[in-house]
């Protein structure tokens, strides 16, 4: 599957661009993917309420992890230079089995609480 505009999102992702736009390009390029791969291969009919809901959540995912990768960068780069970092996020990006656990949770309350929406709105 090729995602539109996927050179001006690589070199987006490259570049010095800010944040925001990072971002939204991950965003975008997650509702993409999920929204494409929904239509051609879900087994259920889905409503266009469904798609607009599956969307937002993939879109907010997306821009979720975009935000992660540049918060685990600044924490590195923050601990590289023997400044101080915040506790929480100490516990998140440092690595080791402790944050694994942690984003283990994390993740699974996430996925609960979204599918517990969908459900709620009969989506599924």
């Amino acid at each position: 599957m090729r995602v539109p505009l996927h050179n001006n999102l690589d070199e987006l992702f490259r570049s010095d661009k800010t944040l925001v736009s990072k971002v939204l390009g991950g965003a975008f390029v997650t509702a993409f993917i999920v929204l494409i791969g929904a239509y051609k291969q879900s087994p259920i009919e889905i409503s266009e309420n469904g798609y607009i809901l599956l969307g937002l959540f993939s879109g907010s995912v997306g821009a979720i992890l975009v935000l992660g990768l540049a918060l685990k960068d600044y924490v590195e780069r923050k601990l590289d230079r023997y400044e101080p970092v915040n506790f929480l996020l100490r516990l998140y990006f440092t690595g080791g089995p402790r944050t694994a656990a942690i984003w283990f949770g994390t993740v699974f309350i996430m996925v609960f609480v979204i599918t517990m929406t969908l459900v709620s709105c009969g989506i599924f």
